[in-house]
């Protein structure tokens, strides 16, 4: 289990950020004892259940991406890429409708935001050399693909 900081979504975390992230993170693992049993989640049928679900989604995914020519071929026509927006835009519809819900973003959503502290990063272009070329998949926190963050 990992804990981000809370501002990671707003630039690079300053000190009292990730000091936060990972106190909670080890208060959480000393209160429920997780680093104590083999198998933290044995015998819990919803967990079960969720893996089962995951697994076989995932060689479904495998099998249709193999039928497609395999990854890079994929990529290079855009399948995966076009999977991936379309089952974004159900999970955004899903939190715009109501179906699913983020506390604090789609439900009790803060009426004003206190500015954070982010430490100055500069960002590096991309490796371009012995890359295939494809369309990119760029990372989008739900709030933005939703439009609730203001």
């Amino acid at each position: 289990m990992s804990i981000l900081p809370h501002t990671i979504a707003l630039g690079l975390p300053a000190g009292f950020a990730r000091r936060i992230a990972r106190n909670a993170q080890l208060i959480m693992a000393n209160e429920s004892h997780i680093d104590h049993v083999a198998d933290p989640a044995f015998g819990s049928g919803a967990v079960e259940a969720l893996t089962l679900g995951l697994c076989e989604a995932a060689w479904e995914e495998f099998q249709r991406i193999e039928a497609e020519g395999g990854v890079l071929a994929s990529l290079q026509q855009g399948h995966i890429q076009k999977r991936v927006k379309a089952a974004s835009e159900r999970r955004a519809e899903a939190y715009r409708s109501g179906e699913r819900a983020i506390i604090g973003t789609t439900l009790y959503p803060l009426k004003n935001d206190a500015p954070v502290e982010t430490l100055a990063a500069e960002r590096r272009p991309p490796f371009t050399e012995g890359v295939a070329v494809c369309e990119a998949l760029f990372p989008v926190r739900i709030d933005q693909a939703i439009g609730a963050a203001q």
